[in-house]
């Protein structure tokens, strides 16, 4: 089997992997603020925090994340779990990369080994199951050090 048809593999069984822990429940804390501030973008009233009363301006947290959660409210009811599989999607994403990364350094067989081991780590699967800005900065990242290098 060649290598793309490795990593495909790969990609679609963490991106299943991750997509099952999806619910369309929400935790508190930042997730909560994150989801606010997407849904104020969404309805053109800025970056506030529409759960709160007076939808003040939110100054902690950097937009960008929420930038890229707010097409996701044109589903309605729906966006919390799309947003999750869309998490768990670039998870899968960024083991990719990750796959691609260790390649540099390794032998194919190792470098394989080594991403599945990352990708059934219980931090890097609870962080894929949360709506969390630390998956998209993670592909990022990574994707910033891959095209560096290349």
């Amino acid at each position: 089997m060649d290598d793309l048809k490795k990593e495909i593999l790969l990609a679609a069984f963490f991106f299943i992997f991750f997509a099952i822990a999806a619910s369309p429940f929400i935790d508190g804390g930042d997730t909560l603020i994150y989801l606010s501030g997407a849904k104020g973008i969404f309805e053109g009233k800025g970056y506030v925090d529409v759960s709160t009363p007076f939808e003040p301006h939110i100054t902690i947290y950097p937009p960008l994340f929420s930038i890229l959660l707010a097409p996701f409210f044109l589903f309605g009811d729906n966006a919390i779990l799309l947003i999750k599989i869309f998490i768990a999607l670039l998870a899968a994403v960024s083991l990719l990369i990750t796959k691609r990364l260790f390649q540099r350094f390794f032998d194919n067989n190792l470098s394989l080994l080594l991403t599945a081991t990352a990708g059934v780590s219980l931090l890097f699967y609870w962080y894929s199951a949360k709506i969390l800005s630390e998956i998209p900065f993670l592909l990022f990242s990574l994707a910033s050090v891959y095209f560096f290098i290349k």
